[in-house]
């Protein structure tokens, strides 16, 4: 029977944070509200729909993704991850600051754990990727008794670490959080670092626009193949000539018969 990590995936933030405190977003020029939880809220369904599709992880979700109106407090969200025995957590987050022209994606982990520093640096080494539209700002210790002093870091059992994606107080930084593929990024982000953090193979593969899948797709849906998952994870590995020619023969065959 296959190993089945346990993960948890943390929605940072509630759906009435601004509407209670006016803070965890802001006013745009256009006077619609930017929220972050709803930010928060898109990146961890995508993670969901990532390694749910993997198959290979059993997702915890303290805050229901389906269900927004539910509050569930810092305090709980943490017990539900350790109740649960999840090993590793994110908690996803977008950033703020009080110069506009501040901006980049950064990790938090707690400052003692090597593992955390682990996860953190292979979370940083795939922002720094996929995340490139914006700056790099690197890894950030959570030390005691500073304002770096996460709850949800420094409290759950397993390895947690707060992904900040970008700034929504920088008009930059903004646009990329509310942009669906950089939120697609964000989520890949988040499902590379956890199959590279335990050692495993990629399922899944980001493409933009999903154009590198096509052909793939066409002969999936003509039943040529029948492996797609297996098969998308592979679509940037190099092939032999003669493994393509052999290709064409078998597709050109099966068309005649």
């Amino acid at each position: 029977m296959s190993v089945k990590y346990r993960v948890g995936i943390d929605v940072g933030h509630s759906e009435d944070t601004w509407e209670n405190t006016n803070g965890k977003g802001v006013r745009k020029a256009d006077g619609q509200v930017f929220e972050e939880f709803h930010f928060n809220l898109k990146v961890s369904r995508k993670v969901k729909e990532l390694t749910d599709a993997d198959g290979r992880f059993i997702v915890f979700t303290a805050q229901p993704l389906n269900n927004v109106s539910k509050l569930v407090s810092l305090k709980n969200r943490v017990k539900y991850y350790n109740d649960n025995g999840c090993k590793i957590v994110f908690s996803n987050h977008a950033n703020a600051h009080s110069n506009k022209n501040v901006k980049g994606h950064l990790v938090f982990y707690w400052h003692s754990s090597k593992n955390g520093l682990r996860l953190a640096k292979i979370w940083d080494n795939h922002a720094d990727e996929l995340l490139s539209q914006t700056s790099d700002k690197n890894i950030m210790a959570c030390v005691p008794n500073t304002w770096t002093h996460f709850y949800i870091v420094h409290y759950t059992h397993g390895v947690c670490i707060l992904p900040e994606h970008a700034f929504f107080t920088n008009d930059d930084d903004l646009k990329l959080l509310e942009d669906d593929d950089f939120i697609t990024r964000c989520a890949y982000t988040e499902y590379y670092s956890l199959c590279d953090y335990y050692g495993l193979k990629y399922r899944s593969t980001y493409l933009k626009n999903d154009f590198k899948l096509e052909g793939l797709k066409y002969l999936t849906d003509n039943n040529f193949v029948n492996n797609y998952n297996d098969l998308s994870g592979k679509v940037e590995d190099s092939i032999k000539v003669w493994e393509f020619f052999n290709l064409i023969k078998d597709i050109h065959e099966d068309l005649n018969k």
